[in-house]
């Protein structure tokens, strides 16, 4: 991302919505992220804020979700946008268009560590997921067959310091299937945290036939959570 445009872009917008305090932010160049989005939220409102968010770089849609607690509606929205960095990301290691899903890791299982000395505490995790290419925010399972949120597969959280694992087809459900080549990601349910889900933005292949896993290691505070991704090889008896 060219963070000169951007800045210059965001002293536009600042001007543009007549938000000095934001555009002071803007302007400062020691200023972080969290306090110029919560700036223009309290500023213009999210009606107006989120738009603009949508319409630029999915890295300052992350930057939302990590930042700003109370996303309300907009969260799914900003989320799918967000998620656009993973097709950039890996679109930078293919080299070519068309490639990003097959650079995604290849797992059949995902495990969730607590690193010690967080400051949070982990009520459940579950996963998100949709067939390749990147579909509307309404369309990603278990959102789309499943809406009641008390009907998906959840795993208790690990406490401070441990870790817990699940097979992926675990989390199929009857009116959300989950396919062999579908993209998928972990979303965890943070104590404290105002958002229902907090999306981890690390994806992978559902590949049944690999005995790999997807480890996240999640760290940071309520407020400013951090995932971190590693693979390994699973157990064979």
């Amino acid at each position: 991302m060219n963070f000169d445009a951007q800045r210059k872009l965001g002293l536009k917008l600042a001007s543009q919505y007549n938000a000095p305090k934001t555009l002071a932010l803007v302007k400062d160049p020691n200023s972080c992220y969290a306090a110029i989005l919560n700036t223009a939220a309290a500023e213009v409102g999210l009606d107006k804020l989120v738009p603009v968010l949508l319409e630029n770089d999915p890295f300052w849609a992350a930057q939302a979700l990590l930042h700003m607690p109370n996303l309300g509606g907009y969260q799914l929205q900003l989320q799918h946008k967000a998620g656009q960095l993973y097709q950039l990301n890996a679109a930078g290691l293919a080299g070519k268009p068309g490639g990003p899903v097959d650079k995604l890791p290849h797992v059949s299982q995902l495990k969730l560590h607590l690193k010690a000395g967080s400051g949070y505490a982990i009520n459940q995790w579950t996963i998100w997921w949709f067939t390749p290419p990147l579909p509307n925010p309404t369309s990603w399972e278990p959102m789309l067959g499943t809406p009641n949120s008390s009907n998906w597969k959840r795993i208790e959280g690990p406490s401070l310091g441990n870790d817990n694992t699940a097979n992926i087809s675990e989390f199929a459900l009857d009116l959300s299937p989950l396919n062999v080549g579908d993209t998928v990601t972990m979303v965890i349910d943070i104590m404290g945290n105002p958002t229902s889900w907090s999306l981890t933005n690390n994806y992978f292949t559902y590949d049944p036939s690999v005995t790999k896993g997807g480890e996240i290691v999640a760290s940071g505070t309520v407020d400013a959570p951090g995932f971190a991704l590693s693979l390994y090889d699973i157990p064979t008896t």
